[in-house]
């Protein structure tokens, strides 16, 4: 049995378009639908690079000033992901630093574009809290895994895979992924294109 209501409070959870509700007699399957044009809802296509939501135009600036600093002498390896220095120097800031941070201007160019695309429409469906919980969690957990698949690899074999371990590992692209399946959960009916430049 289907039935649409709106949602008043959309944050990531909400908008997986199925929700189990098990009130009166077994559980029942409930769509939400969402109209555009109503306050809090899904908005219309409109030119991504003008009126950014608050948090995603912080986040511009963020990507942006990461790039910049990759420029200073010494700099890559304590802002980016280096599994050997968080075992041997406790640097644990890395796991927070290490996703916004870009080294090269391509992947700081696709970054700032991905955040330009996607942060016009999930914010202001999310909402601003829920936007930036999501962001700190697939950074992190992004960052965490990474760490811990570069230890299983060098563990395996420390000596063919020594460099693994030291490489300094960064970049968006984890949360540009993750920023690409939330609009596909949000909008199921439209094609997500992209063009690679690599």
């Amino acid at each position: 049995e289907f039935a649409s209501r709106r949602v008043k409070k959309k944050g990531f959870f909400s908008q997986l378009g199925f929700f189990r509700n098990f009130q009166n007699r077994g559980p029942k399957i409930v769509f939400v639908t969402m109209n555009a044009g109503h306050e809090g809802e899904m908005p219309q296509f409109q030119n991504p690079f003008t009126d950014l939501p608050r948090l995603s135009r912080q986040m511009r600036i963020v990507l942006a000033v990461s790039y910049l600093l990759s420029w200073v002498d010494g700099v890559v390896p304590w802002l980016s992901l280096v599994p050997q220095l968080v075992t041997s120097r406790f640097t644990i800031w890395q796991f927070l630093t290490a996703g916004w941070f870009e080294t090269t201007l391509l992947s700081a160019v696709f970054s700032i574009l991905g955040v330009l695309l996607t942060g016009k429409y999930l914010e202001p469906v999310w909402g601003t809290k829920e936007y930036f919980k999501f962001v700190i969690l697939v950074n992190f957990a992004t960052t965490v895994a990474t760490f811990f698949l570069c230890l299983l690899i060098y563990l395996f074999n420390t000596t063919k895979f020594a460099g693994v371990y030291a490489t300094p590992y960064n970049g968006f692209l984890g949360m540009l992924c993750a920023f690409t399946v939330a609009g596909k959960q949000i909008m199921p009916n439209y094609e997500l294109t992209f063009l690679f430049a690599f």
